[in-house]
């Protein structure tokens, strides 16, 4: 009888820079996921020492580089700033591993990559759709990733083995894999994240002209609680990622305030019906937001796209996807031996999401179909 064989556990080292709450989270989670050897660093002596007591990294390292020594796959979770510097450190000490990233931006990180002649091949970039106004590994949870969806925006360039083990990664992890355009990931985020911020912001700054702060105080209820619940959050973070996404967030506060002038020339009108109209639309419009986002039909149903061998096949299928918020569960390549193709198989959840996604792959003119299906 031959012996069973398991597949190894990937990775078997990760090492996490960065150990505050979205590191050491990520530490957590990858610890209760099996990972066996979690290797953490940070300037803050502190917060690395709480990673470690709280067993969301196993060894500490006094630099990237020797974090990343050995390491399968490296996520930095600094601020956004010093990202770019220190996937370029990791890649210089092990160009074998995989490098990603929890950061809020990302065409700004693949660029300056490019500018540190990085590998783009094996940069994942990705951004957790979770997180706290809170601070530090003393906030981690293991749990803080389950059900939320999780980005990753491969550059044309990505090493299509890299991105797969990415994405069992993140599924590992509790979160749901969307894979994204870098462009198109920071303008969607700039409307549902930083907008978010920037107005909760505003809104905190606004109420500050109230000339009776006591009074307010007294009648502030949940819902403007909730509404400016994110304006407590680190205002170095939100600067960094200002600084990062610049156009994407002038054109979201643009919309906005365009938005608020529309209300305010409705209210000083005493135009019911028109603000009538506006209310009923955004009404609806939230409605339509699944209330719980991890929830999916039952089962995967493969897809098959024929894509041509050359650099930026697999972003543009992607691409086309992402924009359609079809989450990729797991994906293969299986090259032609005449070279030149192959097919891409992409796994998605559920008979719905399937025909959305052969629908939108034909109308932008690829070939797809559903495995064992005729195209």
């Amino acid at each position: 009888m031959s012996e069973m064989t398991t597949t190894p556990k990937w990775p078997q080292r990760l090492a996490i820079v960065g150990t505050g709450l979205l590191g050491s989270s990520v530490g957590l989670a990858a610890r209760e996921a099996g990972v066996p050897e979690v290797v953490g660093v940070d300037t803050d002596r502190q917060e690395l020492r709480d990673a470690e007591r709280l067993e969301a990294i196993t060894l500490r390292a006094r630099s990237v580089e020797e974090a990343a020594d050995g390491a399968d796959l490296v996520v930095a979770a600094t601020p956004v700033r010093a990202l770019a510097e220190v996937l370029a450190r990791a890649h210089a000490a092990n160009p074998g591993a995989i490098l990603s990233d929890v950061g809020s931006t990302k065409s700004h990180l693949l660029a300056q990559l490019t500018k540190l002649s990085t590998n783009l091949g094996r940069v994942i970039p990705g951004h957790p759709m979770a997180g706290s106004e809170e601070r530090g590994a003393q906030a981690a949870r293991a749990d803080l990733f389950h059900g939320a969806a999780w980005v990753l925006t491969p550059s044309a360039q990505v090493d299509h083995t890299a991105l797969r083990r990415m994405t069992r990664f993140v599924r590992g992890l509790g979160g749901r894999p969307l894979i994204l355009d870098p462009d198109l990931h920071d303008q969607v985020v700039a409307y549902a994240s930083h907008l978010p911020q920037l107005a909760a912001t505003a809104l905190m700054g606004a109420v500050a002209q109230v000339q009776a702060p006591a009074a307010l105080r007294s009648v502030v209820a949940s819902g403007f609680k909730d509404t400016t619940r994110v304006a407590a959050s680190d205002p170095d973070l939100w600067v960094d990622i200002c600084a990062t996404n610049g156009p994407s967030i002038v054109a979201a506060l643009d919309a906005l305030g365009e938005r608020l002038s529309d209300l305010r020339a409705l209210v000083a009108s005493g135009d019911r019906d028109g603000l009538r109209a506006v209310l009923g639309e955004a009404r609806d419009a939230r409605l339509h937001i699944p209330t719980k986002p991890g929830t999916s039909p039952r089962g995967l149903r493969e897809l098959v796209v024929h894509v041509a061998d050359r650099p930026g096949s697999l972003a543009a299928v992607f691409r086309i996807l992402g924009a359609s918020g079809v989450n990729v569960e797991d994906l293969s390549i299986d090259h032609e031996l005449q070279g030149g193709s192959g097919n891409l198989h992409i796994w998605v959840t559920g008979r719905e999401t399937l025909a959305g996604a052969v629908s939108a792959l034909a109308d932008a003119g690829w070939i797809a179909h559903e495995a064992d299906g005729t195209p």
